[in-house]
This record gives C-alpha cells, sequence and structure tokens, in this order.
C-alpha cells in the first residue's frame, strides 16, 4: 500500500514565500557584488593608469637626486677653496686693510709705459693725491689726466671701470649667473662642478685663452640650450671688454711686475674734453682707491 504525503495547504504558501524572498534576496546580494567588483575593477585599474608612470619615474628621480647631492658637495668644497683663494687675493691686494698706495702708483707706472708704447695714450700724468678718508672704508682720493686715441678710449676707461674684478663670476651680473646655473641644472646637472670652476676661474688665466676655457666647460654639455645661453652671456658681459684690455701687453706687464691683481679703484668721475690733435681727446679721472680698514 502507497502512502503520499504532503504538507497541508495551509503550511505551502508561507514556504513558497520564503523560498521567493531568499532568491530574491540571492540575486540582489549578486547584483550589488557584481557592481561593488566592477568599480573595485575600475578603481584599480584608475590607479594604476595614473600612478604606474609616477613609480616608472622614481628610480630616474632618485638617480637625479644622487646625483646632485654628489655635485653639490663637491661644489661646495671647490667653492669653499676657490673662496678661501680669492679672499687672500682681495685682502692682500685688491682691498687690504689700508690703501697700499705704493702699488696703485706702480699701477699706473704700468699703464704709462705700455700704454704710450702701444699708442693707446699720448701722455699719462702723475697721480695727484687728494683727501684721505677713514670710516667705514679706508678711502684715499687721487686724480690723474691723460691724453687718449680715440680709437682707444674705450679700453682706457674701461680699465679704470672694471680694476679690482679678478675671476670670470666677477665681470658677469648675479641675474646672469643665477641663469646659467638654473639652465646647467636643467640641462646636464652633473657639469655643475665644471661651471662653478669656469666661473671662478682668474680673469687673467680667461682672457689669454677665452676659447679654450669655454670649450673646457662646454665638454659637458651638447650644442644646445646651455652653450647658446653661455656664449650670450660672455659676450653681454664685461669680459669682452676685459680681454681686450687684459688680452695683450697690459696684462702681461702687470703679472711681470707682479701687480695681478690690482687695486680696487672707484670710478668718481670722468670728464672728456676735445683734444690737441684730430683723434686725440683729454681725459680727466677723479678716482679713488679703497681698503677695508
Amino acid at each position: 500500500m502507497n502512502t503520499t504525503w504532503s504538507l497541508p495547504a495551509e503550511e505551502k504558501q508561507p514556504l513558497y514565500k520564503s523560498v521567493s524572498f531568499l532568491l530574491l534576496s540571492t540575486s540582489v546580494c549578486l547584483t550589488v557584488c557584481a557592481f561593488l567588483l566592477t568599480e573595485h575593477v575600475r578603481a584599480v585599474t584608475h590607479v594604476r593608469a595614473n600612478t604606474m608612470p609616477l613609480l616608472n619615474q622614481v628610480p630616474a628621480l632618485e638617480r637625479r637626486i644622487a646625483v646632485l647631492l654628489e655635485q653639490l658637495e663637491l661644489s661646495e668644497l671647490n667653492a669653499a677653496l676657490k673662496v678661501g683663494s680669492v679672499s687672500e687675493q682681495v685682502n692682500s691686494y685688491v682691498m687690504p686693510e689700508s690703501v697700499d698706495l705704493s702699488r696703485v702708483v706702480s699701477v699706473i707706472d704700468t699703464l704709462r709705459e705700455v700704454w704710450l708704447d702701444q699708442g693707446w695714450i699720448g701722455e699719462l700724468s702723475e697721480v695727484t693725491l687728494g683727501s684721505h678718508e677713514v670710516g667705514e672704508l679706508d678711502r684715499q682720493h687721487f686724480s690723474l689726466s691723460f691724453s687718449a686715441a680715440e680709437d682707444h678710449l674705450g679700453e682706457t676707461l674701461d680699465f679704470f671701470q672694471y680694476a679690482g674684478l679678478i675671476t670670470v663670476s666677477d665681470a658677469i651680473s648675479a641675474k646672469q649667473r643665477d641663469h646659467l646655473l638654473i639652465a646647467c641644472e636643467e640641462e646636464s646637472p652633473a657639469a655643475i662642478t665644471a661651471l662653478e670652476q669656469f666661473l671662478s676661474t682668474d680673469l687673467l688665466t680667461y682672457v689669454r685663452d677665452p676659447r679654450a676655457q669655454r670649450d673646457m666647460l662646454l665638454r659637458s654639455f651638447g650644442d644646445g640650450p646651455f652653450a647658446i645661453l653661455l656664449r650670450e652671456t660672455i659676450q653681454s658681459s664685461a669680459l669682452p671688454a676685459m680681454q681686450e684690455i687684459l688680452g695683450g701687453r697690459t696684462g702681461s706687464a702687470l703679472t711681470e711686475r707682479s701687480l695681478w691683481p690690482i687695486p680696487y679703484l672707484k670710478l668718481e668721475d670722468t670728464v672728456i674734453t676735445k683734444g690737441a690733435a684730430p683723434g686725440w681727446v683729454r681725459v680727466d679721472l677723479s678716482l679713488s682707491a679703497l681698503g677695508l680698514k
């Protein structure tokens, strides 16, 4: 005898409702999970797309930082050595504790001899001393006059205008130096030491062979923006004038007589009048020699 068992009708309806609710809840949960999984995938993809390029740059940035730190240490060491050397020259010859009048007169005597022989001047007076002031600086006023060929008037005035400059860095402006340093860091950070060495080059060393000094620096660069900027900087600075003045017999004579570097001279007044002969002018200069006291 077969016996069939089933739930009473009144109990089937709640069971069907429970199963339907369970299926609906499961479906909703799966939908939510699928949505969250999709958003997670999108987020991961976005993060990878934006961070992977940055992560790829990290090794290069780390290497660049290491190079810059190394060059900074070398630059600071080089600067310290150069500053010590230049400082000694300034304190001993350019601007000593008190004005070294005998050295000033020796420089003027050397100029008279060389410039007369070159035909730059027709005469150069003796130094006429003025007042002597002792304040924050030791200041000895003096004057001199000379007749100059118009073709070489610029060189003679430039000598007194730039008297006291020692290095290449002295002959260019602070703004120009900053531009060179920025361009160097952008194009070849490892060459910062070479640039510092160039800027600290003694002026007489530079003017004797400016091309060699420039090319030595440019070995660390291609013929790119830095090379162009360097040439423009040199051309617009006092270096061409210093080359014209010190690159020949004047520089050689000052070196031979141990008068380099020359004392710092402040050009206070310049009066130029018509000379006694065509093509010549008379120049009257008021200057002062300074000491650090």
